[in-house]
């Protein structure tokens, strides 16, 4: 383990950060997870809007993004790192769950609507909200996170394709095809 590091000046970088993290220093460590746990979790709820297991996959997160720090090629770069792998445990707890629902082995997850609407959001508009998670809900999970990305995230196609693991061509195929399922039905509704 590394000896412990006096951080220069009240907020060091994150490549500093990582440097250290890569030596095992959990104060470097811990300064990293607090840095960046907010924007994990927010985009893990995002993809999953509901409690349960929330904390489990950041934990999960950001043990794997702590254990892969020797793959993280620019270290300044490590917020977009942390997100892609929570981008891709949320995905694997989606699909797990997905499957336990259909064997009977747990239940559906109910959707935190009071954590999605805002309080203040106009009737129609928070009506709006709940069909489309309400729908998304339904799709298949890679579609799903590719336009939650897309869509609620704000990301660029690369950006989700990074985020994801996916080719540019595949990303651009999941938005188009969950794209194409929420007009079928506001079509139908």
């Amino acid at each position: 383990m590394g000896t412990p590091v006096s951080y220069e000046g009240p907020h060091p970088s994150d490549a500093i950060l990582v440097a250290r993290a890569k030596d095992d220093d959990r104060a470097a460590q811990a300064m990293l997870f607090r840095r960046h746990v907010r924007m994990v979790s927010g985009l893990i709820y995002r993809i999953r809007p509901t409690h349960t297991d929330l904390d489990d996959i950041v934990q999960d997160t950001f043990l794997a993004a702590f254990e892969g720090l020797a793959r993280l090629e620019n270290p300044q770069a490590f917020a977009a790192f942390v997100g892609s792998i929570a981008v891709r445990t949320t995905h694997k707890r989606l699909r797990r769950h997905r499957l336990a629902v259909k064997l009977g082995l747990a239940h559906k997850d109910d959707v935190d609507w009071e954590g999605i609407v805002a309080v203040d959001c106009p009737p129609d508009v928070a009506l709006e909200l709940r069909r489309i998670y309400a729908a998304i809900e339904t799709f298949p999970t890679k579609e799903r996170i590719a336009l939650v990305l897309r869509r609620v995230e704000g990301m660029s196609l690369d950006e989700v394709a990074e985020a994801t693991g996916e080719s540019l061509a595949t990303v651009k195929r999941r938005i188009a095809a969950a794209e194409a399922r929420l007009a079928a039905l506001r079509a139908d509704g």
